[in-house]
């Protein structure tokens, strides 16, 4: 007996709709223990749990609250030689939104080296409308400041 692509479809999205009926919203609770998870993760000395749970942390900002490791992420940023170690950790501390933070940013800024670093530090800082759009790009290169 055949069966048309149509029925198939149609049985998939059903599933797949009735299975998102039973996955159901995570608690609060659920949200508090993964964050701890998460700064755990944060302060780890394993590089690869640590990236993960920065990547955890990006993925799942609006959830989750981790500013007792932000320390540790701006560490990863100023101490790698590693442009994307820096660019993780630096989407981190934008994911974690903390002012201090934006405002070491700003300082960056200026003596920053990299410039692909650079130009991701100004969108930013335009993003949290610390800077203006102006300063973002000039033809691809960040506005002299």
């Amino acid at each position: 007996m055949r069966v048309s692509k149509y029925f198939v479809a149609a049985i998939i999205i059903v599933a797949l709709s009735v299975s998102g009926l039973f996955a159901g919203e995570k608690t609060e609770a659920y949200w508090n223990k993964f964050s701890k998870n998460l700064v755990q993760g944060l302060k780890s000395e394993n590089i690869g749990v640590k990236y993960s749970s920065m990547q955890m942390v990006i993925r799942f900002k609006d959830y989750v609250d981790v500013d007792e490791a932000r320390y540790e992420v701006m560490e990863v940023f100023k101490k790698s030689n590693n442009r994307q170690e820096r660019q993780l950790a630096l989407v981190t501390l934008h994911a974690i939104g903390h002012t201090l933070d934006m405002g070491r940013l700003e300082r960056q800024l200026k003596f920053e080296e990299d410039k692909v670093v650079q130009r991701q530090i100004a969108a930013i800082l335009v993003e949290e409308e610390r800077l203006p759009e102006s300063y973002l790009v000039v033809n691809n290169q960040v506005a002299s400041f």
